[in-house]
């Protein structure tokens, strides 16, 4: 067969012959990007395909199939785009270089998370802190420039919420205000209503008014359920539940404790009935008339008016003065003593009634003026 010649016919034993000596000499040379040059003899071994870290091969029929692992292990990743789908777990070392990431599906970390950056945003619909104490402005040194506390969004229903410290004024507060969490600094702020079911403190100032539905002296027990003012009245409040304002304790002691044990009101026209104070309502204590002393400084007169009656227990007890003690349309003075036989109903008024002639009908003048006064005592 060496001869390679176009007349001669070859025997089946030297075609046999020349094509095992170059079948023989067949190889398959390969390079791997390490270990060096490789050859594979055609005639007397198998080339064999074999899985490494994170892959594995598989042949049948005509087909090498080369897969990935269904979880793979790396050292050191570079991705110069976009990493997508499967689970990615990493024991040691740190992601570095990355400027954004998108996850969306859940994200666990295991360790601690270090936020550089200037503003962290979470859009979620609740946010759960196991947590026990939480630190705002964490890492400061020196003095302290900026408002500290929560921010809440109000949209369109008016200024944003604030709550927590005040710096200028070196205080908590609750208050609305224009700003946003992205604000710093000395935040412009007014002071909003603060509702809570108690308060406990060593002190409190009050620049408005103060509502209350009542307030209690847990040293003394005692409840305050309102103030008592001129019109209430201290006699239809005689209780350890009310405070009485000034003018109610000197209406109070004008009728009731005066100059001394009297009673006095100023006599004005208009009307055919006025009320002398209140007689006092001591417990164990009866209460008697000494006089009546009636100072006219301009005479009665209208309304068909001819003398006056003094009557004790408001209008319907006892007569104390009767029509010829005193010339009530007339100016002066008129001093009617009485014997002490006349008893006083106590907490209530002794009363001067305008009448006619006849003694029965009442006179509502139309002029005159006097003081009228009661002097008593009791046993």
């Amino acid at each position: 067969m060496a001869s390679d010649s176009a007349t001669l016919v070859p025997t089946q034993q030297s075609v046999k012959a020349y094509v095992d000596s170059v079948a023989t000499a067949a190889d398959l040379d390969f390079q791997g990007d390490s270990g060096g040059a490789l050859s594979v003899d055609l005639d007397s071994q198998t080339f064999t395909v074999a899985g490494g870290t994170n892959l594995n091969t598989a042949g049948s029929g005509q087909t090498l199939t080369v897969n990935l692992d269904d979880a793979i292990s790396l050292t050191n990743v570079t991705v110069s785009d976009t990493f997508t789908d499967g689970t990615l777990s990493i024991s040691g070392g740190a992601i570095s270089g990355a400027t954004t990431g998108a996850f969306s599906s859940d994200v666990t970390i295991g360790g601690n998370l270090t936020v550089s950056g200037t503003t962290t945003s979470v859009n979620s619909t609740n946010t759960t802190i196991a947590d026990t104490l939480i630190e705002l402005q964490s890492g400061l040194s020196g003095a302290n420039p900026n408002d500290i506390g929560h921010i809440y969004e109000r949209g369109s229903d008016g200024d944003n919420g604030f709550l927590g410290w005040d710096q200028s004024s070196d205080r908590f507060i609750a208050a609305t205000t224009t700003a946003t969490g992205s604000d710093t600094g000395d935040l412009s702020l007014t002071a909003a209503d603060f509702e809570a079911a108690g308060f406990t403190g060593t002190s409190a100032t009050i620049s408005g008014a103060v509502s209350f539905g009542s307030l209690t002296d847990s040293g003394e027990s005692i409840t305050v359920t309102k103030f008592v003012d001129e019109a209430d009245g201290i006699a239809s409040n005689d209780n350890d539940t009310t405070i009485p304002t000034s003018a109610a304790v000197v209406d109070y002691v004008e009728n009731n404790g005066g100059d001394g044990l009297i009673l006095r009101s100023a006599l004005t026209s208009g009307s055919d009935t006025i009320d002398i104070g209140t007689v006092p309502n001591v417990s164990g204590r009866t209460y008697y008339a000494d006089k009546i002393v009636f100072k006219i400084s301009t005479g009665f007169s209208g309304g068909s008016f001819n003398h006056i009656l003094v009557k004790e227990n408001g209008g319907s007890g006892n007569v104390l003065v009767a029509s010829a003690d005193a010339d009530a349309a007339t100016a002066g003075s008129y001093i009617i003593e009485l014997d002490g036989d006349d008893t006083l109903t106590k907490n209530a008024s002794v009363q001067v009634q305008f009448m006619q002639s006849d003694g029965t009908t009442a006179a509502t003048t139309t002029a005159g003026a006097g003081v009228a006064t009661v002097h008593y005592n009791y046993v």
